[in-house]
């Protein structure tokens, strides 16, 4: 059995699959989790912001092991955490690229993996929430966001307690409803739902770059709308931003977790595009859990085991190659259901979040200075 350590700084949404996969390793009695109550040793003289880089220590006393790990779950692909890197001994990167990595040192660049498919998540075993809502806010918010951090984690903790149902969505989903199969077929549909940001909330040197994404988005909604007509399904969430720039763009489904759960379920083709900062969004981890075929624009960044052109996707690079993509699904169903069934093999095998984590260790443990050895292999 492994023990565990968490320093819980980090984002609780970003971080929330690593909590995920560690209480549902401890909850099948193959770890031990604690939380550290001060600054960790090795953070002692820490001064880069980790927001969205989580630590943990982890020791196997069976073979005398024990490593300090690292798991940089922001979207971008730039290293921002740097002083963790430095006193880590792994470090897994979600959003990975050779090219981002290539620019760092050589004894900084063997220190990292990929870390793989993101999407928020959480287990019904999950312990701490109230104490790790506590310390990331008072350390990055101050008392006061702290206090409410706390206050909205014991909602769901009670949440949990009185209505179990409900809270499978709250405040992030689990995991395996997503892989819960859904009663009856699929619709011979095409999904594509997503939301659009107001540029003026964000910082200006990232403001190209969100207008870009919502008019890429918009874009993609209007093609298919135009060339499926009844068979596509999905839209931009509303909001005011998108009411005043995108109307004609709008959907009028569930945007709820519950809702837009059901929705990809109930739809046979899934489309998805690439996220902020060119990371991989959320979506396709959702999409690969739920067993749909897939379309998704050019993947920007690599995973551990990828995800192979027609067996778990097809990949579009403008408007008419994702119409494309998504007609051709539509009309070879036998290759749609080949799909499908490869993605629940990779969801069962690389994605589950007990796997996932389970993955990542052993790699800690045996001090995995690269990827490549698992990048041959494939679901």
């Amino acid at each position: 059995m492994l023990d565990i350590n968490v320093y819980p700084d980090t984002h609780p949404r970003h971080s929330s699959p690593i909590y995920a996969g560690l209480f549902e390793l401890e909850h099948r009695g193959e770890a031990r989790v604690g939380f550290f109550r001060r600054r960790p040793l090795a953070l002692r003289d820490e001064s880069s912001y980790a927001g969205h880089t989580l630590w943990l220590e982890v020791a196997d006393s069976v073979r005398g092991i024990h490593r300090r790990v690292c798991f940089d779950m922001e979207d971008s692909h730039a290293y921002n955490a740097l002083d963790r890197l430095d006193a880590c001994d792994v470090y897994f990167k979600r959003s990975y690229s050779r090219g981002a990595s290539g620019a760092l040192a050589p004894r900084r660049r063997a220190k990292i993996l990929p870390y793989g498919l993101y999407a928020p998540c959480s287990s019904p075993h999950e312990r701490g929430l109230v104490a790790r809502a506590w310390h990331y806010r008072r350390q990055h918010a101050g008392t006061a966001a702290a206090l409410r951090a706390a206050a909205a984690a014991m909602r769901t903790r009670y949440l949990r307690w009185r209505r179990p149902q409900a809270a499978a969505h709250y405040p992030y989903p689990f995991m395996q409803r997503w892989a819960e199969p859904q009663e009856g077929s699929s619709e011979p549909v095409v999904l594509f739902q997503t939301r659009v940001w107001d540029p003026a909330e964000w910082a200006p040197v990232q403001r190209d770059e969100v207008a870009r994404l919502n008019h890429e988005r918009a874009e993609i909604v209007r093609a298919l709308r135009r060339s499926l007509g009844p068979r596509f399904v999905g839209g931009l969430a509303p909001s005011p931003y998108a009411a005043a720039h995108y109307a004609d763009c709008l959907t009028e489904r569930s945007t709820s977790r519950a809702g837009f759960m059901q929705l990809v379920k109930g739809s046979s083709v899934a489309v998805t595009s690439t996220g902020l900062h060119r990371s991989i969004g959320a979506r396709l981890a959702e999409y690969v859990a739920a067993g749909r075929a897939i379309v998704t624009e050019a993947l920007p960044c690599e995973l551990p085991v990828p995800l192979i052109e027609e067996r778990n996707l097809l990949s579009f690079d403008d408007t008419d190659g994702c119409v494309a993509a998504c007609v051709r699904l539509l009309e070879e169903r036998d290759l749609a259901d080949r799909m499908r069934a490869a993605n629940r093999r990779y969801y069962m095998a690389q994605l589950e979040p007990a796997a996932h984590m389970r993955r990542c260790l052993e790699q800690a443990l045996a001090r995995v200075p690269g990827a490549v050895a698992a990048c041959a292999e494939s679901y």
